[in-house]
């Protein structure tokens, strides 16, 4: 999904879940999105591409906090951002 629409999903997801709820998510790392025709899915599939800064910030701006994140090498030349994080406390 486009990355605007990344940030609203991350924030209904911060709004559905308890204080000290858990997230995970994997996305591709890199600049812009676009369609991606390889793998073992059939079909196209669209991917917004993040890099570490504006991807913790979404995050925070959504409310949660990035307890880690890590890099992984995908199974062709593409890297992955791992993210492991926890709704914030909300007032």
């Amino acid at each position: 999904m486009p990355a605007r629409a990344c940030s609203r999903s991350a924030a209904a997801r911060a709004a559905a879940t308890r204080e000290g709820g858990r997230l995970h998510l994997s996305l591709k790392e890199g600049d812009g999105e676009g369609w991606s025709t390889h793998g073992a899915v059939a079909q196209p599939r669209f991917f917004t591409y993040w890099r570490e800064g504006p991807l913790r910030a979404a995050l925070a701006d959504a409310g949660w906090a990035v307890d880690r994140l890590e890099r992984r090498a995908g199974l062709r030349a593409d890297r992955w951002l791992v993210v492991a994080g926890v709704r914030r406390f909300c007032r």
